[in-house]
């Protein structure tokens, strides 16, 4: 009743960014990079990560600054984009 690993293992990829903090304007580069079609969800955890320096979190203008390049993201890549907010 669950699902194993070797199920999954060929339509997953994990990319571990712990260690070298990219803010959203940090991850774009590598987000542009992606061939479109290749992914059809990311997920981002967390949101906070994504904030760039000087944001404050009840800016929102700001913030929709953030979403609004998730936005082109999801578009650029034809994939669908969850982010963790907690």
């Amino acid at each position: 009743t669950g699902v194993l690993l070797d199920e999954l293992a060929d339509r997953i990829e994990v990319q571990v960014l712990r260690g070298s903090w990219r803010d959203i304007d940090g991850l774009d580069p590598m987000m542009r990079s992606l061939e479109p079609g290749r992914f059809d969800l990311i997920l981002l955890d967390a949101l906070y990560r994504l904030w760039p320096a000087d944001t404050d979190e009840n800016d929102n203008g700001r913030v929709c600054e953030v979403y609004n390049r998730l936005d082109e993201w999801a578009k650029h890549l034809n994939a669908g984009i969850i982010v963790v907010h907690h």
